[in-house]
This record gives structure tokens, sequence and C-alpha cells, in this order.
């Protein structure tokens, strides 16, 4: 996966989960809807819930042979090799899902990270629908039973 898809997918994810209609930034997701007692701190980010690298980690030992190769844009070598309905690698469309993502401050993010103390604890019941169905979708329901309280 080049670089230039990567970084297409990231910004594509940040628009989707940060931007509202005008371009503005969302409010943090995390202090409306889990922690109201901690003020924000830092810009708003798109937060991954189920944490990205835990993502592809997971759906990298479920693939048979990893991520499939999808060559940069505008390369032409590679193309017979690759079945013309991926336009990008399985992995990424997974990490980059906007279903797994909500717009939060660096400070909740931290927390829900473990950088920050206390730990940033999210009840399942509070989770996003979106991000319960991205979980089942792609085979995650470990990390809804793992990670966050019933």
């Amino acid at each position: 996966m080049g670089e230039i898809q990567r970084d297409a997918l990231a910004l594509a994810f940040y628009r989707a989960v940060v931007l509202d209609e005008y371009l503005r930034a969302r409010p943090c997701w995390y202090a409306a809807n889990v922690d109201g007692n901690l003020n924000c701190e830092g810009r708003i980010i798109a937060s991954h819930i189920v944490k990205r690298r835990r993502v592809e980690n997971f759906l990298s030992e479920q693939l048979p042979e990893g991520p499939l190769p999808v060559p940069l844009m505008g390369d032409e070598s590679d193309n017979d090799l690759i079945p013309d309905e991926y336009d990008v690698d399985l992995l990424l469309q997974a990490a980059w899902d906007p279903r797994n993502g909500v717009p939060g401050c660096q400070a909740h993010d931290d927390r829900l990270d473990g950088h920050r103390m206390p730990p940033l604890v999210i009840p399942r019941h509070k989770l996003p629908p979106a991000t319960i169905e991205f979980c089942e979708d792609w085979g995650l329901e470990y990390e809804l039973e793992r990670r966050f309280a019933i």
C-alpha cells in the first residue's frame, strides 16, 4: 500500500469523523458521552475507539497471506495481479473505517490509550451503534468483550 493511499484514507477518516457539514470540528464525544468530569485538552482529533493497531494486528492474523497488495494509483505494472474489486487493501479499509471513530480531544484519546491517568473506561452501552456494527462486520466482537465494560 502506498503512502499516498494511506494518507488519503486517514484524511477521509478525519473528515468523516471530526468535521461537520460546515467543516468545523465537532465537540469531543468522550466528554459528552463518557466522562464529563475531565476538561478537554488539546485539539479535536479523529479517535479510534478500537485502536487502529489492534484492528490491523487482529486482521493481519486472520487474512490467509496477510493484506492484499495494491499498487500506487497510476502504477500500471502490477494491475493484472489484483482483482478489480480491490481498490484498497482490506486491512487499511478496516483500520480507517469511520464507524470506529469519534471526535475526541487529545487528553481523552490519551486516556483511552492508557497514556494518561486515570484511564478512560467506556461502558459498552455508551458505544456508538456504528462502532458495534463495525466490530461485528470485521469480526472484532472479542474487542467489545475485552475492552468495554458491560
